[in-house]
């Protein structure tokens, strides 16, 4: 396992099939939501019966704060069920977008319709359960410490912390990805820097016959360093 991935970003195809991924699985998920309205587990009843509460016990707070927000908005379960829908469409989307760092884009595609008609994804997506909210945020996490995007990828890894505990147990191969990237890029910006400051140091030509003084030599210093020759305070007679 690495944690160099094969592209830094998704290329225009890749991010169109992360674009795709998301409406599918949504679409999906929302279909399914109205056609089927019977609440299923027992987890997901309690939450829409104690809609008026985030802390449940010792669940995780997040996702029932959809909950809440949802409850609020419009009393029927079907608003809450489908910002769920949309959580599932993000958890789709999210881990294509981990897959087009690793393969191509098509290759990221075929798993895209995969993971949008999968049984297990839409059984946990279509009513307030932890996973699609948890697994939504570690997949794009991990996109965006793998993509050099450390800070925005801490922030979705602490929110999906407070989703579900699992989540904890990825927080080592974050870090080890996050780090990877961080030190890659300074590692990057420091050969760039040492190889500029070695062109800065390169000979200058010898002043040529007919010169006064050297001053071509001092001229080709100033174009070097971004001096205009018309400002310079130095005047020939």
């Amino acid at each position: 396992m690495s944690p160099h991935p094969k592209h830094t970003r998704p290329d225009q195809a890749g991010r169109l099939w992360i674009g795709v991924a998301f409406l599918l699985a949504t679409a999906v998920r929302a279909v399914l939501a109205l056609v089927f309205p019977t609440i299923h587990g027992g987890d997901a009843a309690a939450r829409l019966a104690n809609a008026q509460i985030i802390v449940l016990g010792y669940q995780l707070p997040l996702p029932q704060l959809f909950v809440v927000l949802g409850k609020a908005v419009l009393d029927d379960p079907v608003l809450v069920r489908l910002i769920f829908c949309v959580w599932g469409g993000l958890l789709v989307a999210g881990a294509t977008a981990l897959l087009s760092l690793g393969v191509d884009s098509r290759a990221a595609g075929f798993g895209a319709i995969l993971l949008s008609f999968d049984p297990l994804l839409i059984h946990y997506s279509i009513v307030p359960y932890q996973e699609p909210v948890a697994y939504g945020l570690l997949a794009w996490a991990f996109y965006f410490a793998g993509s050099g995007r450390g800070t925005l990828g801490a922030l979705l890894m602490a929110s999906a912390c407070l989703s579900r505990y699992e989540a904890w147990l990825f927080l080592p191969p974050f870090f080890w990805v996050a780090r990877s990237r961080s030190a890659l890029f300074i590692a990057s910006f420091s050969t760039d820097y040492v190889r500029d400051i070695g062109e800065d140091d390169k000979p200058v030509p010898e002043p040529v016959e007919g010169t006064v003084g050297g001053f071509d030599k001092l001229s080709h210093r100033f174009r070097k360093t971004g001096w205009n020759e018309a400002n310079s305070p130095v005047v020939l007679s």
